[in-house]
């Protein structure tokens, strides 16, 4: 009696709302485009993990004594929360994407954001190696002002001109043993290149961004020994031309 009676019910409801079943090829088209959108961000969410291997990778570990810092506190200065705040929002789309699917319901949210974090791992490895992290990197470096702002925790902690490490700008090339370099913090240096500098494949041109190894002679005045990018390995300025050109060579 029961059981008639709810069926009444739903018969009733359906009547008077008039509702009509959906034609299969809605269901189709519904089911492609949450397909389609996970895949997008699943893309993102492999860019966003190949950025951060980038920077990860190229963030001269080998100064992290000279700078005085711990390896925990090292590591926390170093990593790009924007780009792991990003990844976090790609990989919850991708969860509710799929948990919408045809047959999402049928897995827990650990085995779909387990599975969502190791195929974007995979796909950002594979991104990193063809040199999608650096080239995103550098791009919204170079012409995106507020993304430089955002990553600012991750150069500041390189002003040390005390322990012989001053991060900038070069504003100017005065000759081939001087450059003025602008810090992080707007300051300006002279910048001497003195007979035991030991090259690299960077560039000195006005506009650059560079980490400037060496010791500090006043409040104004710099001794560089090595000279860096201020990202990334020295190699990604290989094949400019303009500027004075410091070759590779090793210690």
């Amino acid at each position: 009696m029961k059981n008639d009676n709810f069926v009444q019910d739903i018969l009733k409801t359906i009547q008077e709302k008039n509702i009509k079943p959906k034609a299969k090829w809605e269901f189709m088209i519904k089911n492609w485009l949450i397909l389609l959108v996970g895949l997008i961000f699943l893309i993102i969410g492999g860019l966003a993990f190949s950025v951060i291997i980038y920077l990860l990778k190229n963030n001269d570990w080998d100064l992290r004594m000279q700078i005085g810092h711990s390896l925990i506190s090292f590591v926390l200065l170093s990593l790009p929360y924007l780009w792991l705040v990003f990844l976090i929002i790609f990989i919850a789309i991708i969860y509710y994407d799929f948990k919408y699917s045809k047959k999402g319901y049928k897995y827990s949210w650990k085995i779909v954001v387990g599975f969502t974090v190791l195929i974007s791992l995979i796909l950002g490895i594979l991104l990193y190696n063809i040199g999608m992290g650096q080239a995103i990197e550098n791009t919204l470096t170079k012409k995106i002002p507020i993304y430089q702002k955002m990553m600012q925790h991750r150069s500041d902690m390189w002003q040390r001109p005390e322990k012989g490490i001053l991060p900038g700008t070069i504003l100017k090339v005065e000759s081939d043993k001087l450059f003025i370099l602008k810090d992080l913090r707007n300051k300006e240096w002279n910048v001497h290149l003195e007979a035991d500098f030991i090259p690299t494949r960077v560039l000195i041109q006005p506009g650059e961004k560079v980490k400037v190894m060496g010791e500090e002679i006043d409040k104004n005045s710099f001794r560089a020994v090595q000279i860096r990018p201020l990202f990334g390995p020295p190699e990604r300025l290989k094949g400019q031309v303009k500027g004075i050109h410091l070759p590779l060579r090793s210690k």
